[in-house]
C-alpha cells in the first residue's frame, strides 16, 4: 500500500535469484555465510549493474593507482575544478592569506561598531570619565562606590565587545561566499574482480602480450576524503574487500564507477593471491614500455583517433632536448626523448605558470642524457612531420622518482656508452634538419 511507512526494497545488485527448491525463510547460518558478514558476496564485475543499488560484498584486485586529487568547488557550488596536491597546496595557502586579510578588516570594523553598540549601555560614572579630559584624576576623585561601577564595568564591556565582535564577524563570514572554500580529497584506482578459477579460452587475450592474459572488464573506484588505512590497502596488486561499494548509474569509457568514502570498510583479504590467481585476474605488474611500444600505439591513434581515445602508458627514456613554446597565456613544455632504437618520442605539457611541481623545473634547461621515466602519460597521434611518437601529460600522470625499475636501470648503463652517444648526435642531426 502507497500509505504504508515499512517496505521490502530490494535492489539488483544487492539480490540474487534462489534455486527453485531452495527452503523458505532463514538461511542456516553456514562457515560461509559468517565470513560474509551474512552477505552476497558479488564475484563478477559483469553481475554489477550501474545504478542497481551498491555492492554489498566484492574482492577486488587493485589494477592501477593514480594521484590523489582533490575537487575545489566554486562560491557559487555550480562550478568545480580538480586539482592536484600542488595545486591544492598553493591554492589553500592563497585562501588563507586572502582569507586572513579579509577577516583583520571585518574585525576592526565590526570591533569599533560593537563598541559604540555597547557604551549606550554604560553606566553615566564610566561615560563621563571616557569624555574627560583628565580621565585618571577624574577616576581618583569618585567614591569607593563609583569606582566600583566602573571597573566592573570595564570587565564587562570588554566581554561584550568581544562576543559581540565575534558573532558579528562569523555571521558576515558565513554571508560571504568569497571567505569560504570547498575541496574534497578523492583518490581513483582502476580494479579487476579477483578471479580463483581459469578462465575461458574466449576471455584470453594474446595479441600484444608474450604471456596470454586473461580479458576481464576493469571499474573505475573513487574513494572520498581516503583514510590512511584505506590509502595503505589500495596498492597496486593487494586484494581487498568491500563492504557497501556505491555504483553510479553511467559508464565512463565504458567502465563501470565505484564510489566509497571514508566510512567504506576496505580491507586487505587475510590471504593475499599468489602471482598465479594475479594472473587470472588480468593483473599485469606495472613496467615501463620502450619507445617502440609509444610508436606503435601514436601510430595507431593518427590512422583511427578512436583507437587512441584514453590509452595510457608507462614508459622511459633518455632526454635528448626540452623546449618551451608560448601560445597565448598559455605555455607548452615539450621533452624529446629517445632510448636504443633511436627512435624519437614527444612527451608535451600544458604548464601552469604558478604551479611549482610542473614536470619538477627539468623542462627549462637542457639535460641530455638524463633517464626519464613517466606513468600514465596519454597517447597522441603521430607527428608525421617531426617522425616522432607524440604522448601528453595528463591528470594521472606522474614522474617516477625512485629508479628500482630493471628497465631504468638499462637504460641509465646505455646512456653512458658510446653507443648512445652516436645515437644523441644522429637523433638530434634529424631533428634539427627535419628529416
Amino acid at each position: 500500500r502507497s500509505n504504508c511507512a515499512v517496505a521490502l526494497k530490494l535492489t539488483v545488485n544487492s539480490t540474487r535469484r534462489a534455486k527453485w527448491d531452495a527452503t523458505l525463510g532463514f538461511v542456516k547460518p553456514t562457515q560461509t555465510i559468517q565470513s560474509q558478514d551474512g552477505l552476497l558476496l558479488v564475484k563478477s564485475l559483469a553481475d554489477v549493474v550501474p545504478g542497481g543499488g551498491s555492492v554489498p560484498l566484492m574482492n577486488l584486485i587493485i589494477f592501477r593507482r593514480f594521484p590523489l586529487l582533490y575537487l575545489e568547488r566554486g562560491s557559487d557550488s555550480n562550478s568545480s575544478t580538480i586539482l592536484t596536491e600542488a595545486q591544492e597546496e598553493k591554492r589553500r595557502q592563497q585562501f588563507e592569506q586572502r582569507r586572513s586579510r579579509e577577516i583583520e578588516k571585518i574585525s576592526d570594523a565590526a570591533e569599533k561598531d560593537c563598541a559604540k553598540l555597547v557604551d549606550e549601555q554604560a553606566p553615566d560614572q564610566w561615560t563621563t570619565m571616557m569624555s574627560s579630559t583628565a580621565m585618571c584624576d577624574y577616576y581618583e576623585g569618585l567614591s569607593k562606590e563609583d569606582k566600583l561601577i566602573v571597573d566592573r564595568w570595564e570587565e564587562r564591556r570588554n566581554s561584550m565587545v568581544t562576543d559581540m565582535t565575534r558573532r558579528v564577524v562569523d555571521a558576515k563570514i558565513q554571508s560571504n561566499p568569497s571567505l569560504t572554500r570547498s575541496s574534497m580529497s578523492f583518490l581513483r584506482v582502476t580494479v579487476k574482480a579477483l578471479q580463483t578459477q581459469q578462465p575461458h579460452m574466449e576471455d584470453i587475450n594474446d595479441e600484444d602480450d608474450a604471456v596470454a592474459i586473461p580479458s576481464h572488464p576493469s571499474a573505475t573506484l573513487t574513494v572520498w576524503r581516503m583514510s590512511e588505512d584505506q590509502s595503505n590497502a589500495l596498492k597496486e596488486g593487494s586484494a581487498v574487500r568491500i563492504k557497501g561499494l556505491g555504483v553510479k548509474s553511467e559508464l565512463r569509457d565504458d567502465m563501470l564507477q565505484f564510489s566509497a568514502n571514508d566510512k567504506t570498510r576496505i580491507q586487505l583479504l587475510p590471504k593475499q593471491p599468489s602471482s598465479r590467481q594475479l594472473q587470472l585476474s588480468g593483473f599485469t605488474k606495472r613496467a615501463f614500455a620502450p619507445i617502440v611500444r609509444a610508436h606503435v600505439l601514436s601510430r595507431k591513434a593518427a590512422v583511427d583517433r578512436k583507437a587512441g581515445d584514453g590509452v595510457h602508458i608507462d614508459f622511459a627514456g633518455v632526454l635528448v632536448r626540452s623546449e618551451q613554446e608560448q601560445q597565448g597565456m598559455s605555455h607548452i613544455s615539450c621533452a624529446y626523448l629517445t632510448d636504443e632504437s633511436g627512435l624519437l618520442l614527444r612527451l608535451q605539457r600544458d604548464i601552469d605558470t604558478g604551479d611549482d611541481s610542473a614536470f619538477s623545473g627539468w623542462t627549462k634547461i637542457l639535460e641530455e642524457g638524463e633517464v626519464l621515466a613517466f606513468k600514465d602519460v596519454l597517447v597522441l597521434p603521430f607527428d608525421g612531420t617531426a617522425n616522432c611518437a607524440v604522448v601528453s601529460w595528463s591528470q594521472p600522470t606522474v614522474q617516477e622518482k625512485a629508479f628500482t625499475s630493471p628497465r631504468v636501470r638499462s637504460l641509465q648503463k646505455w646512456a653512458e656508452s658510446d653507443g648512445a652517444q652516436r645515437t644523441f648526435a644522429t637523433v638530434l642531426a634529424s631533428f634539427d634538419t627535419g628529416l
